[in-house]
C-alpha cells in the first residue's frame, strides 16, 4: 500500500499541474455541471487531457464543491426541515391598556385641534390686524383728500369769507354802540308812594308857639296862623307838582 501510494503521488508530480488546475476551474462552473461527467471528460480529453489528468481534476472538483456545500458562511441562515416553527398568539389587552392607549388618542386629538386653533386665532388676529390698518389708511387717505379739496376753494371763497367778517365787525360796532348810549343815561328813579298832605313838622311846632301867642296876645294870633296855614299848603301843593313832574319826565325818558 505504502508503495502503491508513493507511486502514484510521483505520477501527480509528473502530471501537469497548471492544465490540472484549468480543469478544475472549468468542471466548477455551474453551466458546466449542468451536463453530464461523459460529456465534460470527453471535452477536457479533446483538450488534450490524458485519462489520469482528467481523473485527478474531477476529483479535485468534486472535493472542492463538496466543501463549498458544507461551509456555511457567518450570518446566512440555513433551512432546517425538521426544526418546529413557533407560532406568534397575541395577547388579549388588559382594561388598562385600553384605557392608556384611549387617555393617549385623545391626547393626541387635543393637541392638534389646540394647535388648530391656536393657528385659526392668530390668523384671524392678523387679518384684524390688517384691515384695521387699511381702514386707518383709508380715513387718512379720506383726510387728504378733503384738505386738498379745501385748499383748492379757498381762493374763490376768500372775498366771501372777507365781507362775512366785515358785516360782523359792523354788527358788534353797532351793538357796542346801543350799549354805550344807553348807558349815558341816568338809572331810573323808582316811584315814591303818594302819602296824603299832611303839615310838615316845623309847621306843627311854628302852630304850637303861635297857639301860645294866641293865648297871651288873643285876636293877633288867629291872623297869623292863618297866613302861616296858607304859606304852608301853598309849599306841599308845589312839591307835589314837583313831583308829578318829575314822574312824568322820567316816564317820558323810558318811553
Amino acid at each position: 500500500m505504502a508503495e502503491n501510494n508513493a507511486e502514484k503521488r510521483v505520477q501527480e508530480t509528473v502530471l501537469r499541474q497548471d492544465v490540472i488546475n484549468t480543469a478544475v476551474n472549468f468542471l466548477q462552473n455551474p453551466t458546466v455541471q449542468r451536463s453530464s461527467l461523459k460529456h465534460r471528460q470527453a471535452f477536457l480529453k479533446s483538450k488534450g487531457l490524458s485519462d489520469e489528468e482528467i481523473r485527478v481534476a474531477c476529483e479535485r472538483a468534486t472535493a472542492l464543491l463538496a466543501e463549498k456545500q458544507n461551509f456555511t458562511p457567518p450570518g446566512v441562515l440555513t433551512n432546517i426541515p425538521n426544526a418546529a416553527v413557533p407560532i406568534y398568539t397575541p395577547q388579549a389587552q388588559s382594561s388598562w391598556s385600553k384605557f392608556r392607549d384611549f387617555a393617549n388618542a385623545i391626547v393626541l386629538i387635543g393637541g392638534v385641534s389646540y394647535g388648530i386653533y391656536l393657528f385659526y386665532k392668530l390668523d384671524l388676529a392678523i387679518a384684524a390686524s390688517i384691515q384695521e390698518l387699511r381702514d386707518s389708511v383709508n380715513k387718512v387717505h379720506a383726510d387728504l383728500k378733503t384738505l386738498h379739496e379745501r385748499q383748492t376753494r379757498s381762493p374763490s371763497d376768500g372775498p366771501a369769507t372777507i365781507r362775512q367778517i366785515e358785516e360782523l365787525k359792523n354788527e358788534i360796532a353797532s351793538v357796542k354802540g346801543l350799549l354805550l348810549n344807553r348807558s349815558q343815561f341816568a338809572p331810573p328813579v323808582t316811584k315814591s308812594p303818594l302819602t296824603p298832605p299832611s303839615i310838615p313838622a316845623w309847621q306843627l311846632s311854628a302852630a304850637e308857639s303861635a297857639k301860645e301867642t294866641e293865648e297871651s296876645q288873643g285876636g293877633k294870633g288867629d291872623a297869623d296862623i292863618e297866613d302861616i296855614c296858607l304859606s304852608g299848603s301853598g309849599s306841599s301843593e308845589t312839591e307835589m307838582v314837583t313831583n308829578n313832574g318829575s314822574d312824568s319826565s322820567l316816564e317820558m325818558i323810558r318811553e
